[in-house]
Order: structure tokens, then sequence, then C-alpha cells
């Protein structure tokens, strides 16, 4: 797939003849000591070595005085490792106002909402936002659940809208989020002494927003014990409280099938931080194969996290022969997660071919970890996006 992308910059704009040091490093278009705008003359030199490498490209058209657009293509494929934020309570019926009035940013935030099952109105400045809640009071007297607002409005900003939602007695119900481009120290108790129920810098990240919508919804303990206010810290430091309150399968025995020694302390270090100790380490394929035999009747492994490539024999091989019973019948049906350094195209289909259940890719981190653990141990509503064993 060839990705397009053009960027309108309504600046100064540039003139003709020196627009070809844009791309040059450590060059600026006004080399003068008194230029009035800064920058080193590494960032389009070092945008266009990365559209090279992904196959692309970048030129820039330009009027001195009216500003500049640039243009660049990457050449991409099609992936199959994406990740779904599936829903974990139902905002079907949950009604959401959001104001800002950058278009981009209204839509994005729009479309992931519908996603969710929010009832989504758009209003892109503090008079129409407050239009909107009159109308929606004056039809039914059920206004909005939650507003997301934000703060560098045009005209009345996003500050000045929140004080004329508290201030009024038929808004005052609706949950205020506010959203800034800039967070300082502080802030957060500020709009919580303001009557607000959340508080994030934009961009805020799509799970941020989702847990944050979550505890509002259920507005349960989570909001009550938000201090000051719901905060992407905040949001942290629950879930490191879920994590501490999960508890895993009894017996939860792991085999994990590792040669390189710093990777082991790795994977182990993980397996522990998240309450999982009953671990055992083959070095190799071989070795393996070796230990499962001796564990047919007490102390059976129920998940074997299986490097891919390995000395003496690979994890492909060895998960092969562990269908085949090399290992014993007991084992057959093992679940192995497979580790692998790459994430190219047609490897997850190499290590699902070789009999292993799912893959994890190299470097592993603590939370895909966990939830491959999770799903594959539970089975159950920890489930990633996909619905079957043969498509995770």
């Amino acid at each position: 797939m060839r990705f397009h992308c053009s960027v309108e910059d309504t600046g100064i704009g540039i003139p003709e003849d020196k627009a070809d040091r844009l791309f040059a490093k450590f060059s600026q278009v006004d080399a003068s000591t008194t230029r009035k705008y800064g920058g080193t003359g590494l960032g389009l030199a070092i945008v266009r070595q990365l559209c090279e490498l992904m196959g692309g490209d970048i030129a820039v058209s330009s009027r001195f005085g009216h500003g500049s657009q640039f243009e660049f293509f990457v050449t991409l494929i099609h992936g199959d490792n994406t990740q779904f934020e599936a829903a974990k309570i139902d905002l079907q019926g949950s009604k959401i106002l959001l104001v800002d009035d950058n278009l981009s940013a209204l839509t994005s935030l729009e479309s992931q909402l519908r996603h969710w099952g929010a009832d989504v109105y758009k209003a892109s400045s503090g008079i129409q936002a407050l239009s909107l809640c009159e109308a929606e009071y004056q039809r039914d007297k059920n206004v909005f659940d939650i507003a997301l607002l934000d703060m560098t409005l045009r005209g009345m900003s996003g500050e000045q809208l929140g004080a004329a939602l508290k201030n009024d007695k038929r808004f005052k119900a609706i949950k205020l989020i506010m959203m800034t481009q800039m967070g300082t120290k502080g802030d957060g108790q500020f709009y919580a002494n303001r009557g607000y129920s959340g508080y994030f810098p934009k961009p805020v990240t799509t799970k941020d927003l989702f847990d944050a919508l979550t505890i509002l919804a259920e507005d349960g303990k989570a909001l009550a014990n938000a201090k000051p206010l719901v905060t992407s810290h905040y949001l942290k430091l629950v879930r490191k409280a879920n994590e501490a309150e999960f508890t895993w399968p009894k017996p939860c025995r792991i085999l994990l099938v590792e040669d390189n020694k710093v990777n082991q302390v790795v994977a182990l270090s993980m397996l522990k931080k998240l309450g999982i100790t009953h671990i055992e380490v083959a070095e190799n394929g071989l070795l393996a194969i070796e230990l499962l035999k001796s564990h047919q009747d007490e102390c059976q492994f129920e998940l074997i996290l299986m490097d891919c490539q390995m000395p003496e024999m690979d994890g492909y091989r060895t998960t092969e022969l562990i269908r085949d019973g090399a290992a014993g019948e007991s084992y057959q049906g093992v679940k192995v997660l497979a580790m692998t350094a790459n994430a190219m195209a047609g490897d997850r289909e190499k290590c699902l071919n070789a009999g292993m259940n799912d893959y994890l890719t190299k470097p592993i981190s603590e939370e895909p970890l966990s939830e491959k653990l999770q799903y594959w141990l539970y089975k159950s509503e920890y489930a990633s996006t996909d619905d079957t064993e043969e498509t995770t």
C-alpha cells in the first residue's frame, strides 16, 4: 500500500530559490544570526531519510508570504497484529459532549467514542456547547453524562465554558474532563477545585481515555478514590492495584525455553513480578523435551514460553516434536507461546504451522506478556480481539 500525506503550513513561506536547503543537514532557509525562528536544521533531513527508508519520498511547494505545503508518501504492508481496544463496560447510551475547535481532533475522538457505543455530540466553540446543553435540557431534561473540553478554545476558553456549566444548576451534574495542550504542576488540583472529574494533557492515549470514561461512567469506588481527580497518573495506580488483586489459576507452572542468559533473567523477572513463581528453565529444545518427560504425572507444566531461535534444536522443531508426542502424551496439547525476535509477514504463520498457540515479539514487555498468559491460562474474558485459537 502507498500512504500519502499532505501537511499545510500557513506561516511565512519559503523563497523559491531557498527551498532546496530545507532537506539538507544543519541548514536553515534564513542563515543569519538574527533569524526569528530557531531549530538545528535536522528535522526535515531526518524526515527525508525516514521516508526513503520506507520506500517513499518528500517534497515541498511554497509561496513566500503565503505558507508551504509538504507532501510525502511511504510504502506499507497490511498488518495482522492490530490490537483492538475491547470494551470492558457497555458505554451504550452514555451521552458525551465533545468540545474542540480542532476539526481533526474532534472527528478522531467522535469516531473512537462511537466505536465504544457512546452517544456523541460535538461542538466547536463554547457558545455552541452551551446551546447544545440548553437544547438537550429543553428536550427531555436529560443533559450530557460527560463533557470533554479543550482548554484552548477560541473565544470562550475551555475553563470559562467549564465554569459556565458548573454555575448553571441544570448542567452542574455533567462530569467534566479538561484536555490541555501543555500541563503544569498543580493543574490537577486546580481543576479538581473547580468541580472537574478528570484532567489530561493532549494527546490523550486511547487506553487512558477509555479507562477514564469507564471510571466516570461507573461512578463508583474508583471515581470516589480519585484524589484530586482522574488523571493519567491515577489510572496507572488503578491498573497496578488491579494487577495486584489478580490471582493466577492453581496450579500455574511455566516452562521457559530460552538459551540466552540475559533473556532468561528478564523473562523470569517479569513472570515473578506478575505473581508466577513456579517456573523452570530449559536452555534448548532437547533439554525442554527431556524436562517435560520427567514431569509426566505430578507437577505438570500448564504453559511453555518457547524461544524460536536456539542451538541444538530450535523452538519450531521442538514444538512439532511435542505435538507428535515426543515429550509424552500428556503434553501433546500443552499451550505453547512463541517468543520471536521476528515480526515479519509470514512469521506468525510459521509459529502456528509448527503447532504453537500464539506468539510474543521480542523484546518481551510486561503488559502483552500478562495479557497472553491471562488469555491462554484462563481462556475467558481476558481473550484478545481474536475469537479462536486458530486466529489468535
